[in-house]
């Protein structure tokens, strides 16, 4: 218990398989610094793995651009036009969404073989370093993103930087979550979210710098209710894929699944989160299961989206200084 084994696939990555005293289990690879497995206990007394995903480390490969588990960076997010002005100067990123930058680009984070080591009795740490330019961004970027399971079912997730040039940073991880185990839906699911504004986004799901209140709208959660069925104009969207911009103490939002009496609370010292129902799930197949629209969530803890370093100065990493953030998830069984 509490040991960090390791293995090495056939191309390369590393995977990673972290216990804890209680029975929960962790695995991870070192491919885009990414959650593979994460085994829960049901209040049946079995074990449900609440994480989409694949078996084989190497699979993640071509997961369809769903950045299954993945660690994201330089910057988490869709940034529009593919740039940002920064000390007057104009940077232009790698367009890899309809003319728009997500995720890092082309060959985002995600796509990255990370260096690895276990730390502690139960930790990962990826290391990986984005060079000065790499999809369009300034600065050599030193990364370390580092997990830990811990002995109150907790996942840590730390995550820090440095950098030789001012550089816009948001880093945060795209693992997909259903907390009845069997990714059928959400339909069992209750949320929860500490939030009373989300961000305004146009058409192609940019951010356009606005804010929205969501008292009385279907994006208001700050009471729990089920996640489905969506409301009309939640629906006529796809789904939820909205930046919810933190308030209050941790938990800053809580997941229940009536099905399992699972419970998974994020508590984490980013400013905002994503919320994102997997509206784009393309029923590829993972752990002898389909991966369809709308079968898991996402929680993408980040900063504010579309790196406007004018309207939020604190996103900017300036040369010598350290960036640092952290999200845990916990987990409880009623």
């Amino acid at each position: 218990d509490g040991v960090c084994l390791v293995k090495q696939t056939k191309n390369g990555s590393k995977v990673f398989e972290l216990y804890n005293e209680r029975g929960m289990s962790a695995t991870l690879c070192s491919y885009g610094a990414r959650l593979m497995s994460l085994k829960v206990p049901a209040a049946d007394g079995g074990k449900i793995d609440v994480v989409a995903g694949f078996r084989n480390a190497d699979k993640y490969a071509d997961d369809h651009g769903t950045y299954m588990g993945a660690t994201v960076g330089r910057y988490a997010g869709r940034i529009g036009g593919a740039k940002f002005m920064l000390d007057g100067v104009e940077y232009s990123l790698s367009a890899n969404e309809n003319g728009n930058h997500l995720h890092g680009g082309e060959e985002g984070f995600d796509k990255k073989q990370w260096d690895a080591e276990c730390v502690g009795t139960a930790g990962v740490a990826f290391v990986y370093t984005a060079a000065d330019g790499e999809e369009g961004y300034p600065g050599t970027l030193k990364v370390r993103v580092t997990y830990t399971l811990q002995e109150d079912n907790t996942l840590e997730i730390v995550y820090s930087a440095t950098t030789d040039r001012d550089t816009p940073i948001s880093l945060s991880n795209h693992t997909y979550f259903n907390l009845d185990g069997d990714f059928k839906g959400l339909e069992n699911h209750i949320l929860k979210i500490n939030a009373d504004r989300i961000s305004r986004v146009d058409d192609e799901l940019v951010p356009t710098g606005e804010e929205i209140a969501v008292n009385g709208t279907a994006y208001d959660f700050k009471d729990a209710k089920p996640i489905i069925p969506f409301s009309s104009d939640v629906a006529d969207v796809g789904g939820y894929d909205v930046n919810y911009i933190l308030i209050g103490e941790a938990p800053q939002a809580t997941l229940h699944s009536a099905k399992t009496g699972v419970t998974m609370e994020i508590h984490t010292d980013c400013p905002c989160m994503q919320l994102y129902t997997g509206n784009f799930l393309d029923g590829m197949r993972g752990k002898g299961r389909k991966y369809v629209r709308h079968s898991s969530v996402c929680f993408e803890t980040q900063a504010f989206p579309g790196a406007d370093v004018s309207a939020h100065p604190e996103i900017l990493l300036k040369a010598g200084e350290d960036y640092h953030s952290r999200t845990a998830f916990k987990f409880k069984t009623e």
